[in-house]
């Protein structure tokens, strides 16, 4: 089976790389056939469709390819070959074209290729067509990602809410980025409102947060609570933390960005140094680690802390924010 996943615009590579990991976590053997921004096409032996439908953040929509052509007459052609006994509807979506063409002659033109009945309010089989710059894609929808979940959990509609706060939607993919699955232990260094510990326990994830504040912590609580999820809270300094060596499974350090964030640790540089440190110590076995620091932080990681970069990013927060993602992998240093 080949799969065409629609990547969220945005950040297509972030889509990218939570496809794969969310395939390598179900140990889903998979082969990436192309990529045409925003456009994946992977081939799959067998693969059960809800696994991708409620985990993945950053697609739109996933359907099963029937041919990919160079130009439009190709893609009529392939369309000449489809018949189908149940009514059908065709939608064009044109992804980063240079040289717009209009949808609905697309949809016309494939439309009238099809052997069968067309029906537009609800159809039996719904046939999209991905327009790039270089390809064609005609294919069987299979359903759209459904982001109504991620919208109601808006941190500004929990019960305790901070400025600033991470969106569900962001939280959910580094989640998939750190390759978590059910019963992994997720340690949040830097917890706040809990964003990402939700997002790890709506997918059976064990949740635990550290803040040095007691009314962040009584507020993720909270929020925890709302959604009748449960999380272990630790009132602590993540330069020190009270867990044990190789006790979880992967760690996300997205420290506070203010000026006054690292006063308690003397600089931002000490208290994001020593954070590393207690992160590395507390991982187990070949577990991950999400760094994310503003841009202009300068903050580096070296070879010497042991561990394996996976992927990075960067996402643009506002005009004077721009945020570096880096996911590594935990491993044994060799000189």
């Amino acid at each position: 089976m080949n799969l065409v996943f629609e990547l969220s615009g945005e950040k297509t590579e972030i889509g990218l790389e939570e496809v794969k990991s969310v395939l390598e976590v179900f140990e889903i053997d998979y082969k990436v056939i192309c990529f045409e921004d925003p456009i994946l096409v992977i081939e799959v032996e067998e693969i059960d469709l809800n696994i991708l439908r409620n985990r993945l953040a950053f697609t739109h929509s996933i359907s099963n390819l029937i041919s990919i052509s160079e130009n439009i007459e190709g893609l009529i052609d392939s369309a000449s070959n489809l018949e189908t006994d149940l009514t059908y509807s065709v939608r064009a979506n044109q992804k980063k074209v240079n040289k717009p063409i209009k949808n609905m002659d697309v949809e016309s033109k494939v439309g009238s290729a099809i052997s069968g009945d067309v029906d537009l309010e609800s159809p039996g089989v719904r046939f999209q067509v991905f327009i790039t710059n270089r390809c064609f894609f005609l294919t069987e929808k299979f359903f759209d990602i459904n982001k109504k979940e991620f919208r109601r959990r808006k941190p500004n509609l929990r019960p305790f809410f901070k400025p600033g706060a991470v969106k569900p939607k962001f939280a959910r993919g580094i989640v998939n980025l750190l390759g978590l699955t059910k019963r992994d232990y997720l340690l949040d260094l830097f917890s706040g409102t809990g964003s990402y510990l939700l997002e790890a326990s709506l997918i059976g994830c064990r949740a635990i947060g550290v803040d040095i504040e007691l009314d962040m912590l009584e507020g993720m609580l909270d929020n925890f609570r709302s959604i009748d999820e449960e999380v272990n809270c630790i009132l602590g300094d993540s330069r020190f933390l009270p867990v044990q060596d190789s006790s979880v499974d992967a760690v996300v350090m997205d420290p506070p960005y203010g000026r006054s964030s690292g006063y308690r640790a003397g600089s931002l540089s000490e208290l994001y140094e020593k954070a590393l440190r207690e992160s590395i110590r507390v991982l187990r076995g070949n577990g991950r680690l999400c760094v994310i620091t503003p841009k202009k932080s300068r903050f580096s990681i070296n070879k010497g802390y042991k561990l394996e970069k996976v992927s990075k990013f960067e996402v643009r927060v506002h005009r004077n924010l721009t945020r570096d993602i880096k996911i590594f992998k935990r491993c044994k240093y060799n000189d």
